[in-house]
């Protein structure tokens, strides 16, 4: 009889265990940069950009769940770019890949913003993106 329950135990406790094992969270999740975002202000040198048109990013995932790499959209007014992200958790900074241009932004977040920052030629630009 002990051999038995034991049987059944050990056949619920492998496949009970299978089935969680087969749902990973996104590695990407962990960054909180996921979702879409409203551009709220842009700052060049410190001094506010008026300039600004109406703007939108989205981030998702890619197919691997396993890498730290996604896909975005950038809307700006009527115009939209897309291309490939990748997180470099080393220097808490992301690539953005469009076609033969290639950007690095180095980022962080806090609660609801999501802020980047890049260089322009000799310029130091930071936008503060709001989840939307």
């Amino acid at each position: 009889m002990k051999s038995i329950a034991n049987l059944i135990f050990g056949f619920l406790l492998l496949f009970g265990c299978t089935k969680e094992s087969d749902t990973f969270p996104d590695e990407l999740e962990k960054f909180k940069i996921l979702g879409e975002w409203q551009l709220d202000k842009r700052e060049i040198d410190g001094k506010l950009d008026f300039g600004l048109l109406e703007s939108r990013l989205i981030m998702t995932t890619d197919a691997d769940p396993t890498d730290q790499a996604g896909y975005f959209v950038r809307s700006e007014g009527p115009t939209a770019i897309s291309g490939k992200y990748i997180v470099l958790t080393e220097m808490d900074a992301i690539v953005f890949e469009l076609g033969n241009n290639i950007g690095q932004y180095d980022y962080y977040t806090s609660q609801n913003t999501l802020v980047f920052i890049f260089h322009e030629g000799r310029d130091e630009i930071r936008e503060y993106w709001l989840r939307d």
